[in-house]
């Protein structure tokens, strides 16, 4: 997959408004039917994560593994985020593009 243009498109989606990050928001996101992607960072999920990123598969919202906590963090302008959900079904689609790309 390549990670960096997808955190690229990432950032862009936050600047544009179409980003909750955080385990809280993104949970908050999937349960009220905003949420159209999924994004958790590659590797070992902590179980709090671990239980959004089931319930984002339960509602069939697309997930997607890249980069770690901290360079999510980074492509958000913010602190290391354990997950972070798109809003916009423009940005989450051309994300998924990318990450269909590898």
């Amino acid at each position: 997959m390549n990670g960096e243009k997808v955190l690229h498109m990432l950032g862009l989606a936050k600047r544009a408004g179409y980003v909750k990050s955080g385990s809280f928001l993104s949970e908050k996101a999937i349960v009220s039917g905003r949420a159209k992607l999924f994004l958790a960072p590659e590797g070992n999920l902590s179980r709090t994560v671990q239980e959004v990123f089931d319930r984002a598969k339960r509602a069939g919202i697309p997930c997607i593994a890249c980069g770690t906590k901290e360079s999510i963090g980074k492509a958000l302008g913010e602190a290391e985020r354990s997950c972070a959900v798109i809003t916009d079904e423009g940005f989450a689609s051309a994300i998924r593009k990318i990450a269909d790309q590898e």
